[in-house]
C-alpha cells in the first residue's frame, strides 16, 4: 500500500495553479462570480503556508512573512481564507464604475467598467484577528482588485 493519498507540496501548488486558472477565467467572463475559485485558491495558499511553516519552523516562518509586503499580504489572505471557511463570507464584489443607468449583473452599461474587488472589512462585519491579520487585510487587500494580492502571494512563495 503506497502513500499516494498523502498531500504533497506539489499537489498544493498544482491546486493553487488550477484554482488561479479558474479564477482568471471567471474574471474574464465578466458575469461569472469568482468567489468560488477565489476560495479554492486561498485554501491551497493556506496549505502552502502550512508546509512552509513546518519546513522552517514557526518563528522563522512568521519572522520571514512579516519582513515583506508580499509576506504581510499572505497573512491578510489567510485571514480572508479563515473568514470564508468559518463565516461563509463572499470576499469579492463587483464594482461597476462610470456607467449610466442600470447595468445587468456582471456588465457595465454605456462604456463603464466592471471589476471584481475585495470587500472592505466593514462590509464583512468588521471581523478582528488576535494576530493582527485584520490590519494587514485593511492595508494590503481591502478594496483592491481581486488578483493583485494573489500575485503578491505568488511572488512570496515563488509559485
Amino acid at each position: 500500500m503506497g502513500q499516494d493519498w498523502f498531500m504533497t507540496r506539489g499537489m498544493a501548488e498544482d491546486g493553487w495553479r488550477l484554482a488561479r486558472t479558474r479564477l482568471a477565467d471567471a474574471l474574464r467572463a465578466g458575469a461569472a462570480n469568482p468567489n468560488i475559485p477565489l476560495a479554492e485558491a486561498l485554501y491551497w495558499l493556506s496549505v502552502v503556508e502550512d508546509d512552509e511553516e513546518k519546513k522552517i519552523g514557526s518563528s522563522a516562518y512568521y519572522g520571514h512573512r512579516s519582513g515583506s509586503t508580499e509576506g504581510e499580504t499572505v497573512g491578510a489572505l489567510v485571514f480572508a481564507r479563515n473568514l470564508i471557511t468559518h463565516d461563509l463570507i463572499s470576499p469579492a464584489e463587483l464594482n461597476v464604475r462610470g456607467a449610466y443607468g442600470s447595468a445587468a449583473y456582471g456588465s457595465a452599461a454605456y462604456g463603464g467598467s466592471a471589476e471584481w474587488h475585495w470587500k472592505r472589512r466593514s462590509e464583512l462585519g468588521n471581523p478582528t484577528d488576535k494576530y493582527g491579520r485584520d490590519a494587514l487585510y485593511d492595508k494590503h487587500v481591502a478594496g483592491g482588485h481581486v488578483d493583485s494580492p494573489l500575485q503578491a502571494a505568488e511572488r512570496f512563495f515563488g509559485l
